[in-house]
């Protein structure tokens, strides 16, 4: 049986969840919604992969306790413009040493030691000391970035225990508030860790929320809906190539297209 529990949300990106689930290798439920114009993309999607659970969401918060609670001590959250860029396994020393390991607050997947901001940081033995820090203090600047953030929802592994509380007291409609309300009560564990090599990278093409929103530029969800159910996918090997020059946990460029066979 699997240890981790591993739960993908999705809204309108039938497309790009597929880049996602092409790469993965451990079961995944995956807690979707979708506007009118973007059913079919998900209808195809359900077909082409049924081992996937597919979860239509009526009520966020009630579901994801649901998924939680039914699931196991580790929880693993993906966002559908994840891409998985190399291969993952429960069995890895990383796991097991998270598993045993009381200080270590996540497991990261989208976070690696080439990975720099402001030159920060230097890792030992793949391991991050984090802590909560205070706007305008000394440690701001470096901590803010990806590697301050150890409670995001994209490519992170927790432990139950940590997370569930957290999502019974506080309200929450989409994963977005999800996040906010996992990083405003991080557990009191100092360390965070990673690979070798990220396992996970996020590809910015598009925004599908509206409650954060951002400037972000690229290829509309509409265009990808309509690409994919014409028979086109994305190109894995494409986002591969280029993560091995990213400097970062995120790719802001265009997808690039393949049939499906």
């Amino acid at each position: 049986m699997p240890e981790i529990t591993t739960i993908a949300f999705s809204r309108n990106r039938a497309c790009q969840l597929e880049l996602l689930l092409r790469g993965l290798s451990i079961p995944v439920n995956v807690l979707y919604f979708y506007d009118p114009p973007f059913k079919a993309g998900y209808d195809k999607l359900i077909k082409m992969y049924p081992s996937v659970n597919f979860v239509l969401r009526y009520d966020f918060k009630i579901q994801l306790l649901e998924l939680i609670k039914n699931g196991t001590d580790y929880i693993f959250f993906l966002v559908d413009d994840d891409v998985m860029i190399n291969p993952f396994q429960e069995n890895c020393p990383e796991f097991n040493e998270f598993k045993k390991n009381p200080d270590i607050l996540t497991l990261s997947l989208r976070m690696a030691p080439n990975y720099r901001y402001k030159n920060q940081p230097i890792l030992k033995s793949n391991k991050w000391e984090w802590r909560p820090y205070a706007k305008g203090g000394n440690l701001y600047n470096h901590r803010l970035r990806n590697w301050g953030y150890p409670m995001a929802v994209g490519g992170h592994i927790f432990k139950r225990e940590d997370i569930l509380t957290i999502i019974e007291v506080n309200d929450m409609k989409n994963p977005n508030f999800l996040e906010g309300a996992l990083w405003a009560n991080p557990p009191n564990r100092s360390l965070t860790i990673c690979f070798d090599k990220p396992k996970i990278i996020n590809n910015i093409a598009n925004q599908v929320q509206t409650d954060f929103p951002s400037h972000i530029t690229g290829i509309s969800v509409e265009e990808l809906e309509k690409r994919f159910l014409n028979g086109e996918r994305l190109s894995i090997l494409d986002i591969k190539k280029k993560a091995t020059t990213a400097k970062d946990c995120y790719l802001r460029g265009d997808y690039k297209w393949e049939y499906n066979s």
